[in-house]
């Protein structure tokens, strides 16, 4: 598991919300714990939608790299591997759906809760 400090994460956040033109410069987001939490006005639900998915973005990438794969077809996506538990299966298809485009997610990810 990759370990980032909140200003860390932060900055990953607002990084990723910076490089979508889609999302206006009224989203903020702070961190704490490790979690993210946006705030701000959009005036339409396709920039809350990309601003949310900024945030999953981060959330994926906290899982192992090794430990999640990912197979794209078309809008379907596939994901397998193992993970220490439910939580992070739930957050990486959580991830998975938030990505435009994405119409179907198989999530054969098996938890090995030892």
């Amino acid at each position: 598991m990759i370990a980032m400090e909140n200003e860390d994460v932060r900055n990953h956040v607002l990084q990723e919300l910076d490089e979508d033109p889609r999302v206006p410069y009224s989203v903020q987001s702070t961190v704490q714990n490790g979690h993210v939490t946006l705030s701000g006005e959009v005036d339409w639900h396709y920039q809350r939608d990309e601003a949310e998915r900024a945030r999953a973005l981060h959330r994926a990438a906290q899982f192992d790299a090794d430990s999640i794969r990912i197979a794209v077809d078309g809008g379907d996506v596939r994901l397998s591997g193992c993970v220490r538990s439910r939580f992070d299966r739930d957050e990486a298809e959580r991830a998975a759906w938030s990505i435009c485009g994405v119409r179907m997610v198989k999530d054969d990810i098996v938890v090995d809760e030892r």
